[in-house]
């Protein structure tokens, strides 16, 4: 059996009959003694993880490996997924027992817009209220703008939303939204906050 360089001093160094201030010594002297072989698979020199770093690679590998092992999920692998880590539904669509999600509908708004635009998270989290076109019922998808400045690069871009991300966005803020904005005003949480403008018509006060 043939074994690498590498491997083999591994194996004598960290053997347990080597005392710990000859262990370096002991392994140089056996390799010399022994003629150790290098591997029978050629191999060769491609661009390391790093800048600049060089590794080996061997010679006979393929090139069309992945670099990521990604698993892709339909529409209705998605849509299960969400139920159950998000809205807390069991695979027959009740309620699982002893749920304590929080805001699911904002998590489920939120996830949606980044499953149906294709944004970057940092991308769909930038988007303001006023960006959102109009509810249409007679539309399927929008065409939306995003800002240079929130998108990757500094490249502003179009994309495309579908309507029922909008109406989850817009149903998370007439619902949860709302009624949290409610109990925060009850309980002037806003009033002390420091610096809080007021926008009405375009002008802050």
């Amino acid at each position: 059996m043939l074994l690498p360089v590498d491997i083999l001093t591994k194996l004598i160094v960290h053997a347990p009959w080597t005392i710990s201030a000859g262990r370096g010594r002991v392994a140089s002297l056996m390799i010399d003694e022994l003629e150790v072989q290098a591997g029978p698979l050629a191999r060769r020199r491609v661009p390391g993880p790093d800048p600049g770093s060089v590794t080996e690679s061997f010679e006979a590998g393929t090139h069309l490996v992945r670099s990521k092992n990604v698993k892709w999920l339909d529409p209705a692998g998605y849509a299960r997924r969400v139920d159950v880590g998000l809205r807390g539904l069991n695979l027959h669509g009740r309620e699982i027992d002893g749920w304590r999600g929080r805001n699911s509908q904002r998590d489920c708004a939120f996830v949606d817009g980044l499953y149906g635009t294709g944004l970057r998270l940092s991308e769909w989290a930038s988007v303001l209220r006023l960006e959102l076109p109009a509810d249409d019922e007679t539309r399927t998808y929008y065409t939306c703008r995003l800002a240079e400045a929130c998108a990757k690069g500094g490249r502003g871009r179009r994309f495309w939303m579908p309507r029922s991300v909008l109406v989850d966005v817009l149903a998370y803020e007439e619902g949860e939204r709302a009624a949290a904005v409610r109990r925060a005003q009850r309980a002037c949480r806003y009033d002390r906050l420091p610096g809080v403008g007021l926008l009405q018509n375009g002008l802050c006060r």
